[in-house]
This record gives C-alpha cells, sequence and structure tokens, in this order.
C-alpha cells in the first residue's frame, strides 16, 4: 500500500478546510439557495454570470460597470483606435490628431504605444509635412537618347 501521509498532513487539512469555507462562503456549496446566470447590461461586453439570487449586481465586473457609468473615462474601443489610425495614416501628426479629436496629447500617445500603432520617425514625419502631395520625386520610365546618355554616365 502506498503511504497517504500527505493527505493526513496538518498543512494539507488546513489548506482544505479554506477551500472548502470559501467555497460555503461564497455558495458554491449551497444547494438550497442556486445561483442564477445574468446576463452584463453593457452592451459592449454581454458576458453571462452567475451571482446570488438576492444580489443587486448588473454588470459582470467593475470594468464593465465603469465603461458605462463612466463614459467619458471609458477605455479605447475598436472605433476610437480606428479613428486614430487613419487619421495618423492620412499624414496628421499626434499633436494635430490631438486638437482634432479634443483628447491630449500624453493619451494619443499612452493609446498609440499600448496598441502598436506604428509611430514615423522625425525625418518621416518632416517629409510627411512638406510633401502632403506624396513624393515630389518622379522617376522617368521613357527617356530620350541624351537622356539614357546621361544615366550611363551618372
Amino acid at each position: 500500500m502506498k503511504n497517504n501521509g500527505f493527505y493526513n498532513s496538518i498543512s494539507y487539512k488546513e489548506r482544505q478546510s479554506e477551500i472548502t469555507r470559501k467555497n460555503w462562503q461564497m455558495g458554491i456549496y449551497d444547494f438550497f439557495r442556486k445561483r442564477e446566470e445574468r446576463k452584463c447590461i453593457n452592451k459592449k461586453c454581454g458576458k453571462v454570470f452567475s451571482v446570488k439570487p438576492s444580489s443587486p449586481q448588473k454588470f459582470c465586473s467593475c470594468k464593465c460597470a465603469a465603461r458605462v457609468n463612466n463614459p467619458k473615462r471609458s477605455d479605447m474601443y475598436p472605433e476610437v483606435r480606428e479613428e486614430i489610425a487613419r487619421l495618423y495614416q492620412k499624414g496628421l501628426s499626434m499633436q494635430e490628431i490631438s486638437d482634432k479629436t479634443g483628447w491630449k496629447y500624453g493619451k494619443i500617445v499612452y493609446w498609440m504605444r499600448k496598441f502598436g500603432i506604428p509611430r514615423r520617425s522625425m525625418s518621416e514625419a518632416t517629409y510627411a509635412k512638406r510633401n502632403p502631395e506624396g513624393d515630389p520625386f518622379k522617376i522617368k520610365n521613357k527617356l530620350n537618347k541624351n537622356e539614357i546618355l546621361l544615366k550611363g554616365l551618372g
């Protein structure tokens, strides 16, 4: 037979006692009062969570409640992320995006870093500002004889 000393140890029994006590307090082992399943009322979440029937809880988490109750302080939703990326790809600087949207510059920097939106280097930003119509240099495809000669010499 195997030695079952582990299950008889005091530390194991105390740990199991704590786990069981917490589960009783949470109502997992209480079969007289069934837990009910509710759906989070945040339209962008909709998760199903389990609560006691007497609980007034409407949201799955504090984060969801904060998003609904404090809309100005909300986290980045995909629409906002797409808007920042779209404006940045149009050639606007982060400061111009900040001015246009009304969000603080630091918040724009934070969101771009958090969501991995690639930032332009200083030279790329300057080039984009000074050439809003695109690349000013055009490479000719059809060259005449003199231009072919000059190209060969170059």
